[in-house]
């Protein structure tokens, strides 16, 4: 604790330098601990629009794998409605899988990058946030702790303070008493 902003008085130091001082100290608390908590509520409103992002990419991935279904599906249809040489048809359906299967593996690509970079980001977001909590839980518990430090020393100083006055009556007695002698 750095003493040199108190004034020294009789019995101790000056109340008002005390009290200004504890006020200056919580505020300084109160003002981090605000911005700490505003950092916490945009990180946990990141991770919320990051899982949304989430969703929206697992249900792409699932429009294009029914996609890559339905054109395996309508390929054998059109197989079976248009009658063609054996010869036609397994040169179509070579095309028609290698087509399908080359989507299929793009599909699969773009969707496990974009996996990826969604999990990357959530958890990078994840590790701020708890950070972030940790930082608070630090500052809540240094400002207990200071405002434990301040009560003790308001308290220290009341009693310094009625110390001083018995102090100062006592000696007023006596100088009265003198005096009428």
């Amino acid at each position: 604790m750095d003493y040199t902003n108190f004034r020294s008085s009789v019995g101790g130091f000056r109340r008002s330098d005390v009290f200004e001082y504890i006020e200056k100290t919580a505020h300084e608390h109160r003002v981090a601990l605000k911005a700490l908590e505003k950092e916490r509520d945009e990180l946990q409103s990141r991770i919320s629009e990051l899982e949304a992002k989430q969703k929206e990419l697992l249900g792409t991935i699932e429009n294009l794998e029914a996609e890559n279904q339905a054109l395996t599906i309508s390929a054998n249809e059109q197989k079976e409605q248009n009658p063609v040489t054996s010869e036609d048809l397994d040169t179509l359906e070579l095309a028609a899988y290698r087509r399908a299967e080359a989507t299929e593996r793009n599909a699969k690509t773009r969707a496990e990058k974009l996996r990826s970079s969604v999990q990357d980001l959530f958890e990078t977001t994840k590790d701020q946030a708890n950070q972030l909590d940790a930082e608070i839980s630090d500052a809540s518990g240094a400002i207990h702790v200071q405002m434990e430090l301040l009560r003790s020393l308001s308290g220290r100083s009341e009693e310094l303070l009625a110390s001083v006055q018995k102090q100062l009556n006592e000696l007023r007695s006596a100088f009265l008493e003198e005096e009428d002698e």
